[in-house]
């Protein structure tokens, strides 16, 4: 029988007390072949996770095919393995990132637009909570969440970019849950659900000029969803000159959390291209902004970003 292709996990990941819906194997240096340790759907004891975790050595070990199974049990108990000081903040930082984009992708495809926004209020608070406890940063969003053309993917970059910037501007909790909803929720009008040609006669610009009102219409009915997250969905193309579309509103008509997520819109296209080769680097990315005499975006909000990103580059 061939051997199953493996995925090292952290051992600390695995929590007493639960069922795992995998099987983990281990293997110590000297052994050249992982062992199975525990089964599929068998519960975890407290001797268990203490031999996992105590070990010097042991590596730990799950199926390839296990890692969505391995995410829904991360998403499950996240509270407990992000509480747990034996799991180092970057490691909590990789296992979170990856674990909201994997529940973003599958719920983001849903038609129920109220279950979508309740998805990216629940998002935003874990990441917001992570920010402020183990120190989610601009370079860590790069590494850990693909930089390709992924609309999903780009929807929560720009989103946690949202959170980070308000963060740095002061906001409260709140305050920076709504603007990550904003930064996930702002292109839900390029969904394409075969409702343009119903909204043809209200648009008269090309399709991708008419996304801020197609997502506007599709989300002001929903009753969870912040006004602040509903007018950067609809304002994040408005720029501060007033150039902007769908009304060319001007300086400080346009709502602060539209002017906080046209600047992270604009760092996550620039820093992912559909020719990754092609993506500026962090740093470039941030010269070219710092650079751009367009008058597009707020001046403050985009010194505030910039002496963000350069903080977080050289932590990094």
């Amino acid at each position: 029988m061939t051997s199953p292709t493996l995925h090292g996990i952290h051992p600390a990941t695995i929590l007493p007390n639960s069922v795992t819906g995998f099987n983990i194997y281990l293997s110590n240096r000297e052994e050249e072949r992982p062992i199975k340790f525990l089964a599929n759907n068998q519960l975890v004891d407290e001797a268990e996770c203490g031999q996992l975790r105590s070990q010097q050595g042991l590596q730990v070990f799950i199926e390839e095919t296990s890692r969505e199974s391995y995410r829904e049990y991360l998403s499950t108990h996240s509270s407990q393995w992000m509480n747990d000081p034996g799991i180092p903040a970057s490691m909590k930082t990789e296992l979170l990132l990856e674990c909201m984009l994997a529940k973003w992708q599958v719920g983001f495809q849903s038609t129920d637009w109220d279950r979508v926004v309740a998805l990216s209020r629940e998002i935003s608070e874990q990441l917001t909570d992570a920010i402020e406890r183990i120190g989610i940063q601009i370079p860590h969003v790069l590494e850990h969440l693909d930089a390709g053309t992924n609309p999903t993917v780009h929807a929560l970059r720009t989103g946690i970019y949202c959170a980070l910037l308000s963060k740095e501007l002061g906001f409260d909790r709140p305050t920076m849950i709504e603007l990550c909803m904003g930064g996930m929720l702002h292109d839900v009008g390029k969904r394409s659900m075969g409702d343009e040609a119903e909204l043809a006669s209200h648009v008269n610009e090309r399709s991708t000029r008419a996304h801020p009102l197609i997502g506007f219409r599709r989300l002001c009915r929903c009753a969870d969803l912040p006004m602040t997250s509903l007018l950067m969905c609809y304002q994040h193309h408005e720029n501060f000159d007033g150039s902007g579309f769908p009304v060319q509103l001007v300086d400080q008509e346009i709502h602060v959390g539209a002017r906080i997520c046209a600047i992270a819109n604009r760092f996550d296209h620039l820093t992912s291209n559909e020719n990754p080769r092609m993506a500026y680097a962090p740093g470039s990315a941030g010269r070219i902004l710092e650079q751009d005499k367009s008058n597009r975006f707020d001046p403050e909000i985009m010194k505030a970003w910039l002496k963000l990103l350069k903080t977080h580059l050289r932590n990094s």
